[in-house]
């Protein structure tokens, strides 16, 4: 299977596209999924899909990647300080 998606990612967008989901895909390694077993699959496919590539081609490819990880992976953090937000604004609490 990963043969065939390594021929699908030919095409630059189609790259991107998958480095982006698999950044994303990392975030359900950590909490509240804690899905451990996706974070060094998810690398070793990034990393399979980035090896013939050229500078810039890899600098795209990495930021996507990266990209995918932040973006979706931010979520829970701002969870956190809303509710420590709230947290401090409650006089029941203090």
């Amino acid at each position: 299977m990963l043969a065939r998606l390594r021929g699908f990612a030919q095409h630059n967008i189609i790259r991107l596209v998958l480095a982006f989901a698999a950044g994303a895909s990392t975030a359900l390694a950590f909490a509240p999924y804690n899905v451990w077993a996706i974070y060094p699959i998810a690398l070793a496919f990034a990393l399979s899909q980035s090896q013939n590539l050229t500078a810039k081609q890899a600098c795209r490819y990495w930021l996507s990647f990266g990209f995918g990880c932040f973006a979706i992976g931010i979520s829970w953090s701002m969870s956190v300080w809303i509710y420590m937000a709230a947290c401090r604004s409650s006089p029941h609490l203090a």
